[in-house]
């Protein structure tokens, strides 16, 4: 399961989700590309009636952690606010679906074990690794019981999974269970979609760790103020990002679909400017990010670099950086890693056939 870059777009899915109760707010909408950096894993059948994880911690070490297949257990262990809380939200909402009572024969009741062997995604860097987790689980169990979910279905459960935890997240990061390429993802309302792009051309991107920390729950936190209704001037002006955001989204898809990676930079330093005169000031703390804009205005970097933007909730966690070619993408990584610190990988988009 990769994680997900978000291009442009960030925050306007749970924002375009307040349309129900404030219809003035136009619809989301969400860039989206996968990682080549993922989660790998391995399923397997456990103990009648039990769900065994293994994962590796920071340190590199392998860790398990084994839970009764009882919806309510697991949902209390989803509000503990820990890695494995992720694990069990989601499988607390897919034991509680109908498909999983239909489960008979040889396989009632069968547990199953999940072993996530190799994990080249970060954690906590934007990059949706909680979304990536939630998924994974729920495809794991989708294949494990037969369930034969869609993509759309997995995507939902993975989406309940995760709010179960607490998190006041959106819809977008689910997107990693396109597993590859890139999408456009459409928030109106309760209803979502997600299209595939066409890439006329290959998309050069370097994905950076800052080497600093953010908070995402405090800053949906203190973005969700401003909706359903603004209240403020400052809401006012995030309302506006996130309407901006529409015309953005179409002129960024058409610079895709086209392999036009000039405007492509420019809606994404035009998303990264409108984002920080919006944002900033509904939560200081988070947003203010120093790292981020350091890293944006070093002037190496720039020079070998069509766009630098934050990722994902934004703050210090990652930047996105842009780049004309592959050389010049080397370059850059070779900038980040060795002149400013922080931990990088490419991240290469091909051109769709």
């Amino acid at each position: 399961m990769p994680g997900r870059l978000c291009i442009l777009g960030e925050h306007t899915d749970w924002a375009g989700a307040h349309r129900v109760e404030n219809p003035t707010i136009r619809p989301g909408y969400c860039i989206v590309c996968c990682t080549n950096e993922g989660l790998h894993a391995t399923v397997s059948e456990y103990e009648s009636g039990f769900l065994f994880f293994e994962y590796r911690d920071a340190q590199g070490l392998m860790k398990s952690i084994s839970f009764p297949l009882n919806a309510d257990q697991l949902a209390q262990q989803a509000s503990e606010g820990l890695y494995f809380s992720y694990i069990c939200g989601t499988a607390s909402w897919m034991v509680s679906l109908p498909k999983m009572q239909g489960v008979s024969g040889d396989s009632k009741g069968k547990g199953i074990k999940i072993c996530n062997h190799t994990q080249t995604l970060p954690m906590q860097k934007g990059l949706s690794s909680s979304a990536a987790i939630c998924t994974l689980v729920a495809q794991s169990f989708s294949a494990h019981y037969n369930l034969d979910l869609t993509r759309d279905e997995i995507m939902d459960c993975a989406f309940h999974g995760e709010i179960m935890t607490g998190s006041k997240c959106g819809r977008m990061d689910q997107a990693v269970a396109m597993g590859g390429g890139v999408g456009m993802m459409k928030f109106d309302g309760d209803k979502t979609t997600l299209s595939v792009i066409h890439v006329a051309a290959p998309l050069y991107f370097v994905v950076c760790d800052l080497k600093r920390g953010k908070d995402t729950k405090k800053i949906l936190n203190d973005l969700q103020r401003a909706f359903p209704h603004p209240s403020t001037p400052e809401h006012e002006k995030f309302h506006s990002y996130c309407s901006n955001n529409e015309e953005l989204s179409a002129a960024a898809i058409k610079a895709i679909e086209a392999g036009n990676l000039q405007i492509l930079a420019t809606c994404m330093r035009a998303a990264q400017a409108k984002f920080d005169e919006s944002a900033i000031n509904l939560c200081p703390l988070e947003l203010t990010s120093p790292r981020l804009h350091e890293v944006m205005a070093y002037a190496p970097l720039v020079a070998v670099s069509l766009a630098i933007k934050g990722v994902g909730s934004q703050g210090d966690g990652s930047a996105q950086i842009l780049c004309l070619d592959q050389d010049a993408q080397t370059l850059a990584l070779s900038i980040l890693v060795d002149e400013l610190g922080c931990d990088a990988f490419p991240l290469t988009v091909p051109h769709s056939f």
